[in-house]
């Protein structure tokens, strides 16, 4: 995992508040898992992208996104399931 900057770590903060803010929102959680990806700490951005889908399962970005992080992790069948959900949301 890369070691995180000082801009990466205040967006990581100031995602999770707004997330905690509201329980219902999906952009800051969908943020957050791009900040997560893009530092390498790919749980943390599965865990996030999880979270969308469990407050709004028809986000086709997160299927996209999870797609690509299971196949990144060797997740295979998470991947493929994924890659069908979002291909039958477009």
């Amino acid at each position: 995992r890369a070691r995180l900057t000082t801009d990466e770590t205040k967006a990581i903060e100031l995602l999770k508040q707004s997330a905690a803010l509201d329980a219902a929102a999906t952009a800051p959680l969908i943020e957050l898992s791009r900040v997560y990806t893009k530092t390498g700490d790919r749980p943390a951005a599965i865990e996030a992208l999880e979270k969308v889908l469990a407050l709004k399962p028809d986000t086709s970005i997160a299927h996209y996104r999870l797609a690509s992080l299971y196949r990144a992790i060797g997740q295979h069948e998470k991947a493929s399931s994924h890659m069908a959900a979002f291909q039958k949301l477009q």
